[in-house]
């Protein structure tokens, strides 16, 4: 497959009949993932919406430049952050087709499988330069295809240090194989999120617990993706014979 032709298939998704399908789908998913993720992340949910609640006022902080106050806010944000990873995590887990019950046994695994590797990674892209040009693990939003892509991807390996390895190559290849699809759902969901920004001020705590809230939404926008398009390339990821 060249990577032209790949391009003009990946617009196919695009065509009225064709969307109008994804779009009801895609609905469906979304309202099951809800379901999932307020049953078994409520708390954490709870936990983040607390943190805003005791951090102090962000733009007063910073207009008096009160270096405690804006100490104890990164605190805190740091602290959102990392449960905003792990919430991720969770929606990529939840949304993903399993013939397995979706219970906590279930998230557990998929946790314990790709924690440790997660966790390297945010290390070596914070001491790295690419820190400065890539999204920052930990915040990644919705609309970060390959975040979503690499996640899926490793869920479907046998774990490991290789299969997270390829779970990268697979999503990165995913991702110049889908360019202008992926280029377009990125833009329907930043769009917004833009103009909305430019209108209102947002503190970054209030920003997170957004996200949190709507993540179910663009990660099972990225799955049904990514199941269509490995169903429609799936010699680009992976050998017929395996």
């Amino acid at each position: 497959m060249t990577l032209v032709q790949s391009w003009i298939d990946s617009l196919a998704l695009l065509k009225p009949k064709n969307l109008q399908l994804f779009v009801m789908v895609t609905i469906k998913s979304i309202i099951e993932a809800y379901k999932l993720y307020v049953r078994y992340f409520w708390w954490l949910l709870l936990i983040i919406v607390i943190c805003f609640f005791i951090a102090p006022d962000y733009l007063v902080s910073f207009k008096n430049r009160d270096t405690i106050s804006l100490a104890s806010y990164a605190t805190i944000l740091g602290i959102v952050r990392s449960l905003y990873g792990i919430l991720f995590l969770a929606v990529c887990f939840i949304t993903r087709p399993s013939i397995v019950q979706k219970n906590c046994n279930y998230l557990r695994t998929h946790y314990k499988k790709i924690i440790v590797y997660w966790l390297l990674w945010f290390v070596l892209m914070t001491a790295s330069s690419v820190w400065m040009i890539l999204v920052p693990l930990f915040i990644v939003s919705s609309y970060s295809s390959g975040y979503i892509f690499s996640v899926l991807f490793f869920a479907d390996s046998e774990g490991g240090l290789k299969s997270f390895l390829f779970s990268l190559w697979n999503a990165l290849k995913m991702i110049v194989y889908n360019c202008p699809l992926l280029l377009i759902m990125g833009i329907c969901f930043y769009l917004p999120v833009l103009i909305f920004n430019s209108i209102f001020f947002i503190s970054p705590l209030m920003k997170h617990i957004i996200a949190a809230i709507l993540l179910p939404i663009g990660v099972c926008t990225y799955t049904n993706i990514y199941i269509k398009k490995l169903h429609d390339q799936f010699d680009l990821y992976f050998n017929r014979a395996q």
